[in-house]
């Protein structure tokens, strides 16, 4: 089974894994409030830093894989 072909597809996925996991993050930016602006602010940067790069070969694991399956349901609903 060839993976390589699907995952220069994959970038739409990947583009929005990225921007809900800015929204979460933003979310906890809005909803906690620390008690030293310095300190929320290199919290934030720290979460946003690790999150996101420890994320992405997951986030690109599953946008491989549902690329892989609607290209497998265009294939079955074409014969």
């Amino acid at each position: 089974m060839d993976y390589e072909p699907f995952a220069k597809d994959t970038w739409a996925l990947i583009y929005l894994s990225t921007a809900g996991l800015t929204g979460v993050i933003v979310v906890f930016m809005l909803l906690l409030r620390p008690d030293d602006l310095q300190s929320g602010r290199l919290w934030l940067l720290a979460l946003a830093v690790v999150v996101i790069p420890a994320s992405l070969p997951n986030r690109k694991g599953a946008a491989i894989a549902v690329n892989y399956l609607i290209h497998l349901r265009g294939e079955s609903g074409h014969s």
